[in-house]
């Protein structure tokens, strides 16, 4: 079988001038973009680079020195953390008095909690939050009838002194 030859467009036919589609546009945009800004920026590039790679490179140093400071905290044989040598966490459950604004007063519980650890203060580092119902409150409310819980915070652990 003979290969096809290339035969001459029938008289008449022209093709069509190409028209620019959406990525052509597209394309040539950004050309022109990256071309209007590398003018305007001008020998300042090289500048740039390296004011960016300093910069990275001081973050790096920074986070650097952030890790070993973290990893750089040893723990004593009671295993409290030696870097924080007069400070502890005490754990336990003190009740969250209420205060006059209605509020929970845990710096209140937290001291207590530190002082019944041997401790002088503290501040509250974990709490819990529990809604406390009388004992027959499901049977009452599966009556119809209402039923006043109250909600009770307590601090579980604390950073003491």
């Amino acid at each position: 079988m003979a290969a096809p030859q290339d035969q001459p467009a029938p008289p008449g036919w022209n093709s069509p001038a190409p028209s620019p589609g959406f990525i052509d546009s597209f394309t040539r945009w950004m050309q022109e973009s990256t071309a209007g800004f590398n003018a305007r920026v001008g020998g300042n590039g090289k500048d740039m680079s390296e004011a960016a790679n300093s910069a990275a490179k001081s973050t790096a140093e920074a986070a650097r020195g952030a890790a070993d400071a973290v990893t750089g905290i040893a723990r004593d044989t009671a295993g409290a953390l030696s870097k924080l040598p007069s400070s502890r966490v005490a754990a336990g459950r003190e009740r969250c008095p209420v205060a006059p604004n209605g509020a929970p007063d845990c710096v209140v519980a937290a001291a207590t909690l530190c002082r019944a650890n041997g401790y002088k203060a503290g501040s509250s580092i974990d709490f819990e939050t529990a809604e406390v119902c009388p004992a027959d409150a499901a049977l009452a409310r599966w009556r119809g009838e209402r039923v006043v819980c109250t909600t009770e915070n307590y601090v579980t652990r604390a950073l003491c002194q």
